[in-house]
């Protein structure tokens, strides 16, 4: 490990500010959708990339309550198949109005979102979740 009073710190920190910023692009070059790149399998894997840590709690919270509300309705086999659909749908909108690259899930989980209200309509959809589990110790009886 180098300290930071060690006279090649400074070089060492430089060289580990570039490898760090071209590590944390491999994955986005190789997968994200960009337009022109005339590889349709990118319309899949975009939608497992995300800029940050943020958005991925954010969608596996929604995820969580939609998919369980849409599973109740559906056989488990098409939930997948509409998710990665609805993202691939949502990534061609995307290269048609956009010239930019695309990385997230976020058509999918609107698509989601949307596959409940057409379930349900505006129906009262019962919800069960868990925010904290709670436990206390017992003793054992012989």
């Amino acid at each position: 490990m180098i300290r930071s009073d060690e006279g090649s710190y400074e070089s060492w920190r430089d060289e580990r500010t570039r490898f760090d910023a071209a590590w944390s692009h491999i994955f986005t070059e190789r997968f994200e959708l960009m337009p022109g790149t005339g590889q349709p399998w990118r319309l899949i894997t975009y939608q497992f990339l995300h800029g940050g840590l943020g958005p991925p709690d954010r969608n596996m919270l929604v995820l969580l309550v939609a998919c369980g509300i849409c599973r109740s309705r559906l056989r488990p086999a098409p939930l997948p198949v509409a998710y990665l659909v609805s993202g691939a749908v949502a990534g061609g909108t995307h290269l048609v109005l956009s010239t930019s690259g695309l990385v997230g899930a976020s058509g999918a989980i609107a698509a989601t979102v949307a596959m409940v209200a057409v379930l349900y309509g505006t129906r009262r959809v019962p919800v069960f979740y868990w925010v904290f589990v709670y436990s206390t110790p017992r003793k054992c009886r012989h």
